[in-house]
């Protein structure tokens, strides 16, 4: 429909009316959202036009469902009843610590670990090792947490995938590591999430709240930008508010 047509003639209105009757969830259409603002941002910096319709886009918080992240003492809660599992204990410590998603810890080696550095280049999905969910690869800062139980892991002695099964194969699903990952919400006591990832959403919310910059979580979670502030509003705006508090100390 746009192929022939110049970048500068392109409107916001029919960028909606375009996009509006394919059946896709909020999240998928903010993701498009997405893509088409990177191509007028790079237009915009080329100067082939002045402003990206895309800019006054925007996606009710309404329409899209709120991250419900585990707090840092449910967070605690869980990884104590996972300690009886090392295995599982070991994946949901850097899961919860590094923000990772459930392929890119699968498909982790140890040549990509370099402290404080993780390097998150591919995906192992439905037992396949591929790209990243985003086609970037992207370097994850970790914690000590996370050092700590990688220092420990017998696997390290193998130079091969950080996460091994009991009979040292490679763990081509997380079928196990959610059995285990039930039973420590069964035995804790700590409502289960059902959205995917939840220990993403708590790393990220989690960041945020203790002051770590939009941008750094952004680049850490392998998210962008639109996907963040809209999802993280809340999270955000109490950044903000507390930045605020702050600078009105100042000037009182």
């Amino acid at each position: 429909m746009f192929d022939a047509r110049p970048i500068d003639s392109l409107i916001l209105s029919e960028l909606q009316t375009h996009l509006a009757p394919f059946p896709q969830g909020p999240k998928r259409k903010l993701n498009a959202i997405s893509m088409l603002s990177t191509v007028f941002n790079v237009a915009k910096k080329d100067k082939v036009i002045r402003d990206a319709p895309t800019d006054d886009w925007e996606i009710k918080q309404s329409q899209l469902e709120e991250p419900d992240p585990y707090t840092e003492a449910e967070r605690d809660a869980l990884l104590q009843a996972l300690e009886q599992w090392p295995i599982a204990y070991n994946y949901f410590v850097m899961a919860f610590h590094a923000g990772m998603r459930t392929g890119e810890l699968l498909g982790l080696e140890w040549d990509a670990l370099e402290k404080p550095y993780i390097s998150v280049h591919q995906s192992r999905v439905r037992g396949e090792i591929k790209g990243t969910k985003t086609n970037k690869g992207r370097c994850v800062i970790a914690p000590d947490e996370v050092w700590d139980i990688l220092d420990k892991n017998p696997t390290r002695f193998r130079k091969s995938f950080v996460f091994l099964s009991l009979d040292d194969k490679p763990i081509k699903t997380n079928r196990w590591l959610m059995k285990q990952w039930q039973k420590a919400h069964d035995s804790s006591g700590v409502r289960r999430r059902i959205k995917q990832y939840p220990w993403r959403s708590s790393y990220i919310s989690l960041a945020l709240a203790g002051g770590a910059s939009l941008i750094w979580v952004s680049k850490q979670a392998g998210h962008n930008m639109l996907t963040m502030q809209t999802s993280y509003a809340r999270w955000i705006k109490g950044r903000v508010d507390a930045d605020l508090m702050e600078l009105n100390k100042v000037y009182k």
